[in-house]
């Protein structure tokens, strides 16, 4: 191989050397029991050959993919939108044509990463999801959202078939607001508000969304998950903290609910396993970080 040119060795001789590899092999690089395939070159589709190595430049021009941006969204104008063809053939090929592989797009833009996946699910059935992350307020609607919302229920106008007809799949627009960390909830050594530490214990503990709209102050019903109904028992108050324990009378007076198993939060408890049980309590005590902004100052 080294004479065939096929080894190209590095500068620092500590580095192991490099193999080159033709798109297609050489009768030269074949051993000598090996036959060349017969591969006619009408029969081999230019994205196969580029699935089997890529090219490390592609190239096409961007009027056409701009053309075909303006069809999607019309007037709304985008700098230099990314071709969602080539990113499908890289995404292709980096995921071995994987049909259930997942992207992330920390930088979601015109959502041309959406559109390519899209695309690729339409092409082979497949069941690719992608994840795309936006801060721009500015457009996430009515640009980023609006594009994947277009190429899903299809472009009258398109010049592409299946661009007109539809792509087809769905997703969900999630607005992420800040980060729920109790140190932030403690600033100043006050303590947080019921809704605030509802929302943090919420998440927390089961790893859902959660509704504010859900809760309920007089029964201390904050939201219900997949797996409980929960409850919490707190005010901002360091005399309330003291003085309040989950007690059976409280346990008795708890609503029937959906019927699963109550989560309840609350500064103590004054139950046994047996009771708890009883009443399908799953006892959880309020945050520790609560009593250290709730001491007194000296």
């Amino acid at each position: 191989m080294i004479d065939l040119g096929l080894v190209e060795f590095r500068e620092d001789h500590t580095e192991p050397p490099i193999r080159k590899a033709h798109l297609r092999p050489v009768p030269e690089e074949l051993f000598e029991d090996e036959e060349l395939p017969e591969i006619d070159d009408d029969e081999v589709e230019p994205e196969e050959l580029g699935l089997q190595v890529m090219g490390s430049v592609i190239y096409k021009q961007s009027q056409v993919t701009i053309k075909l941006f303006r069809q999607i969204m019309g007037a709304v104008k985008f700098n230099n939108p990314k071709d969602h063809e080539i990113l499908a053939r890289i995404f292709n090929y980096v995921t071995n044509s994987d049909p259930t592989a997942i992207f992330l797009d920390g930088f979601a833009g015109s959502a041309t990463t959406g559109h390519s996946v899209l695309a690729l699910n339409r092409a082979d059935n497949g069941t690719r999801h992608f994840v795309l992350i936006e801060s721009e307020d500015d457009y996430i609607d009515d640009l980023t959202c609006e594009r994947l919302r277009r190429v899903i229920k299809g472009v009258p106008k398109a010049k592409q078939d299946a661009l007109r007809e539809g792509l087809g799949g769905s997703f969900s627009f999630i607005e992420v607001g800040n980060a729920m960390q109790l140190e932030t909830m403690l600033k100043a050594e006050k303590l947080p508000s019921y809704e605030d530490l509802a929302g943090y214990i919420f998440y927390t503990a089961t790893g859902e969304d959660f509704d504010a709209r859900q809760i309920n102050r007089k029964t201390g019903f904050i939201g219900e998950s997949a797996q409980h109904d929960v409850y919490l028992m707190y005010e901002p108050d360091l005399d309330y903290l003291k003085n309040t324990a989950l007690t059976l009378d409280f346990a008795r007076s708890l609503p029937k609910g959906s019927g699963k198993k109550r989560l309840v939060f609350a500064p103590t408890k004054y139950l046994d396993s047996i009771h708890l049980d009883e009443h399908r309590i799953e006892f959880c005590q309020l945050p520790f970080e609560i009593y250290k902004a709730a001491k007194p100052k000296r």
